[in-house]
């Protein structure tokens, strides 16, 4: 036996299931928005089960050419660092366990971790490959406020991961992303919080950043003390879109996530086994995920 697969309906049988339509896109436009970025670093191992003892790296394709993409503990202790080819990864570490990124895995596991937190919040919008965005304003009276939200959420994620919390959703996302475990309420505050972040750490195009580089623009704080509009005009406005949305002058069109009708889902084991342990383990964490499943498309039907 190779892999273990579970599946459930909620309410509806196979025959007359209808398709599910894509998740509704809806703008930011509420004032006081409170935005929580959920960044998981180390979704990529979580996604192929990386064990925790053995060096492990999860490798990808870039130009023709193998590198590291990310790696455990164990792979970091021998001097394994992201973008480093594979074969020296290889020379530098025997023993190496290797798999090639998988990024529909990822996806479904940051799925996963969002189907958590629906408990706390209908708005949850993907941002693939590692980071959860939540807005929560309507959520804060219910669950005692931001502080106790921020500690309830950690809670709910064994899994390394950081949180942080602002009013406009890419300044969230890109604090999470870079570890600025802060709560700003204020807008006024953003530019402050996010001056010091590199350009080229940015979703900013890498040859946009190249180029400002060049110009001797290296952080957003750079950017920020110019003429937006000579900005603007020299760069081209995407720049200055992007920059109004952290900022908080723009707001941006999001789709929200939204659980499906129905659960499926398995266990893919490193080799074929008939081991009883390893398969009670295995039906014992898919019972765990039916039953979140469950939990949350019954408090949706309490709430309607």
């Amino acid at each position: 036996m190779s892999a273990l697969n579970l599946k459930a309906l909620s309410g509806l049988s196979e025959g007359s299931r209808q398709p599910q339509a894509k998740p509704p896109i809806n703008p930011s436009t509420c004032a006081g928005e409170v935005w929580l970025g959920l960044h998981f670093p180390e979704i990529s191992l979580v996604a192929h089960q990386a064990p925790g003892s053995t060096p492990f790296a999860v490798l990808m394709v870039q130009q023709g050419k193998t590198r590291v993409y990310f790696m455990n503990l164990a792979a970091q202790q021998q001097g394994l660092e992201p973008g480093m080819l594979a074969s020296a990864a290889y020379a530098l570490c025997q023993g190496l366990r290797v798999v090639i990124r998988d990024e529909a895995a990822e996806l479904k596991q940051l799925q996963a971790y969002a189907q958590r937190v629906m408990c706390f919040t209908p708005r949850i919008s993907l941002s693939e490959p590692d980071t959860l965005l939540l807005e929560v304003r309507a959520s804060l009276r219910l669950f005692g406020g931001i502080k106790r939200l921020h500690k309830q959420l950690s809670m709910v994620y064994p899994e390394a991961h950081h949180i942080a919390c602002a009013p406009v959703a890419d300044a969230a996302e890109l604090m999470a992303r870079h570890a600025i475990n802060k709560v700003i309420r204020n807008k006024d505050h953003l530019r402050a919080a996010l001056g010091e972040i590199m350009i080229v750490h940015t979703p900013i195009e890498h040859k946009l950043a190249q180029k400002l580089a060049r110009c001797g623009l290296h952080s957003l704080r750079d950017l920020w003390r110019l003429p937006q509009p000579d900005l603007a005009r020299r760069f081209g406005p995407d720049l200055l879109h992007y920059l109004d949305r952290l900022s908080g002058q723009r707001n941006a069109l999001r789709r929200f996530f939204a659980t499906p009708a129905c659960f499926k889902t398995g266990y893919d084991f490193d080799e074929e086994t008939g081991d009883k342990h390893y398969l009670l383990h295995a039906a014992e964490r898919l019972l765990q995920q039916a039953r979140l499943f469950l939990q949350i498309r019954a408090s949706f039907s309490e709430k309607i």
